[in-house]
């Protein structure tokens, strides 16, 4: 079994009172954690490439639709004048 390693991180936040506060936290973090696996790197990276590429997709298609409702009405001006 492998050793924990320990970790210490200073959170800093706000009270209900509005006073900045800070506390240092010493947490327990098992060994390996930090080790960089290639395995876990890929497939976070890959997870992350995914989900951008979905919101791309989002936007292209919200851009194509605003630009058809503008082309829409920039067609029913234009038809409007020749009458």
């Amino acid at each position: 079994m492998a050793a924990n390693q320990s970790l210490l991180v200073k959170i800093y936040y706000t009270d209900t009172t509005g006073q900045r506060q800070s506390i240092e936290k010493q947490v327990s973090v098992p060994a390996g954690t930090f080790s960089g696996s290639s395995s876990t790197t890929t497939s976070t990276y890959s997870r992350s490439a995914q989900s951008s590429g979905q919101g791309l997709i989002y936007i292209i298609i919200g851009v194509a639709g605003i630009a058809a409702i503008v082309g829409f009405f920039l067609y029913r001006q234009r038809k409007k004048k020749k009458k």
